[in-house]
Order: structure tokens, then C-alpha cells, then sequence
């Protein structure tokens, strides 16, 4: 899940637009994928505190998010 949210960008788009939160909606608008992918994708990553849900649908960024954007963990995804 870490590496298909790193190639569309997900964990991105969420620290991005922290201020208000971000819908799965928006994230499928932005990335390409369908609401029901960016759905369950979302939810895993919230259930592994990747992200957190602020409200039904709505998604910001924990300390997680911030540390996955970090130069040398995206390259150790991309070698997973």
C-alpha cells in the first residue's frame, strides 16, 4: 500500500492540503484511480495510522505521512 500511495501521489495530495482535509473524491479526481480503490486504499493506511480520518470520507496527515515523504524511506519503498 506504501508504494501505490507513493506513485499516485496519495500521501502527498493529503500533507498538501492538510489544512482542510481532503476527501476521497478529491484524492480520486487527483490520482486517476477510482473512489472504491482510493477508498480502501485510505482506510488500510488510516487503520495503519499511515493517515488519519478526520471524518467519514476525510482524510490528514499524521507524523507517519510526514516521515513517508522523507527522500530515503520513499527510495527503501521503491526497493521493496
Amino acid at each position: 500500500m506504501a508504494r501505490i500511495s507513493q506513485d499516485h501521489g496519495i500521501i502527498q495530495y493529503i500533507v498538501d492540503n492538510k489544512s482542510t482535509g481532503v476527501s476521497v473524491d478529491n484524492i480520486a479526481k487527483a490520482t486517476g484511480l477510482s473512489t472504491r480503490d482510493v477508498t480502501v486504499l485510505l482506510d488500510y493506511m488510516a487503520n495503519q495510522s499511515m493517515i488519519q480520518g478526520i471524518s467519514r470520507g476525510t482524510y490528514g496527515p499524521t507524523k507517519c505521512s510526514y516521515i513517508s515523504l522523507d527522500p530515503l524511506v520513499k527510495d527503501a519503498v521503491i526497493h521493496l
